[in-house]
């Protein structure tokens, strides 16, 4: 037994997902699952469905009317993306209070590189040879932090080392603090819940590998996940879109914009993510 499944297996307060989400993965293993079975089990959660419904009729979407049902947000978003918003709404709803984070904070940032990251994902599918999975992509994102709320589970005596991972600069010097004062990581923890919620294997992937998206078991989402993340947290930061175009550069970004200044505004483009992170939290 690792290090990492010892903490788990000791730990009694671990999230939990919603009845509705575990259905939900549940029927999306069938090779063609119901839709009118799946708007059912939905509707069953009314906190869920209410977030999901708020979430469709943000500007992002178009819809001219008010979406009032699942039945219309399947016909507006699509099938799916509504499953993405109702497992997204479902996590939300399994972490509802860690001592020593403040959660609106944490999922505001989570939710912003969720969004980037789809968009970035869908961009680069315009073009691109290697086919991206957007609604993957997404939730991969949107869970690369939520190791960092489970260390707090974990650790509930350590502090002044989370307070200190907390105050890092960057999540990479983040990780480093965990590694170094408490011998494991938000990544590593990260994947572990992912895997024991039964999530797909690309997400447990995009979260153990997102700061190292180069390394020979992360795949070619990672890097997406691992980008989407620092412009978020340079816009949370308000930071200049130019400012960011400038410091913010890879392969990536070359496929996505033809120089410097169409890279800003891109960027400048994604700013439309912060408000309707809102409808999540």
């Amino acid at each position: 037994m690792s290090d990492i499944q010892a903490l788990f297996n000791a730990t009694t307060n671990l999230p939990v997902l919603p009845k509705v989400v575990e259905e939900l993965l549940r029927l999306l293993e069938e090779d063609d699952p119901d839709l009118k079975e799946v708007i059912q089990k939905i509707n069953r959660d009314p906190v869920i469905a209410a977030k999901v419904l708020r979430q469709a009729n943000t500007a992002h979407y178009g819809s001219t009317r008010q979406i009032k049902t699942l039945d219309e947000a399947v016909a507006i978003i699509g099938f799916a993306r509504l499953v993405t918003l109702v497992i997204a709404s479902g996590v939300t709803e399994a972490v509802t209070e860690v001592p020593g984070v403040d959660l609106p904070t944490f999922w505001k940032r989570s939710f912003v590189t969720a969004a980037i990251a789809r968009k970035i994902s869908l961009d680069l599918n315009k073009n691109a040879r290697t086919k991206y999975l957007p609604e993957l992509v997404y939730l991969g994102a949107l869970l690369h932090g939520i190791g960092q709320l489970v260390m707090h589970l974990f650790f509930p005596n350590a502090g002044f080392v989370l307070d200190q991972a907390n105050a890092a600069p960057t999540v990479a010097e983040r990780k480093n603090v965990e590694r170094t004062h408490l011998g494991v990581d938000h990544c590593q923890v990260g994947q572990e819940l992912t895997k024991r919620w039964l999530l797909p294997e690309e997400i447990q992937l995009m979260v153990r590998f997102y700061l190292e998206p180069n390394h020979a078991e992360a795949d070619q989402h990672a890097e997406i996940v691992h980008l989407a993340e620092q412009l978020a947290s340079g816009m949370l930061q308000a930071a200049q879109a130019s400012k960011m175009a400038e410091e913010i550069t890879n392969h990536l970004t070359e496929k996505l914009a033809e120089d410097e200044d169409a890279w800003a505004e891109i960027i400048d483009g994604f700013s439309v993510f912060l408000s309707e992170a809102d409808a999540f939290i």
